[in-house]
């Protein structure tokens, strides 16, 4: 991986999404005794990874934009087809999720998320159910202000 976008950790895994050389979006796992890295996922060509996250379990949930603006979940070892899928919307002139992270009860999902308007965009937090299945609240949108990531206090254990 050249280009890190997103990290993860549990007690026992570093996971990584970002791009090779050749710009092609990935997730892959990271030896954090050597600096390797093993290619878990190779993520479709016009998706961009937008954020990782584990919960309690070590299922792996991450957020691609593109085409369809996808929140996967996958179970280790996070390679293979995803566990389940949800889609929250299209494209990112409809507004795309930039970072996750769990609650601490693991039944909130929330993510910054960019809304692009005319020269500039706005940013807000928006709440998702997890496991998923539907979108919750989210606060009023901040007019040119962009979230790369987001954290929950306290985290999920």
């Amino acid at each position: 991986m050249n280009e890190v976008a997103y990290l993860a950790a549990d007690a026992h895994s570093l996971l990584a999404d970002g791009y090779n050389s050749s710009r092609q979006p990935l997730l892959v796992s990271v030896n954090t005794s050597t600096g390797s890295d093993t290619i878990l996922q190779t993520i479709q060509s016009g998706q961009l990874p937008e954020g990782i996250v584990f919960d309690r379990r070590e299922n792996l949930i991450l957020n691609t934009v593109g085409n369809n603006n996808t929140l996967a979940v996958f179970k280790k070892p996070w390679s293979g087809s995803p566990t389940s899928t949800f889609i929250y919307g299209s494209g990112a002139e409809n507004g795309y999720y930039t970072g996750i992270s769990l609650n601490r009860s693991q039944n909130t999902l929330w993510a910054g998320i960019t809304l692009p308007v005319q020269s500039q965009g706005y940013g807000s937090v928006q709440a998702n159910s997890y496991p998923l299945g539907s979108v919750g609240r989210s606060s009023t949108g901040i007019e040119s202000e962009y979230y790369d990531s987001i954290a929950v206090d306290p985290q999920a254990k």
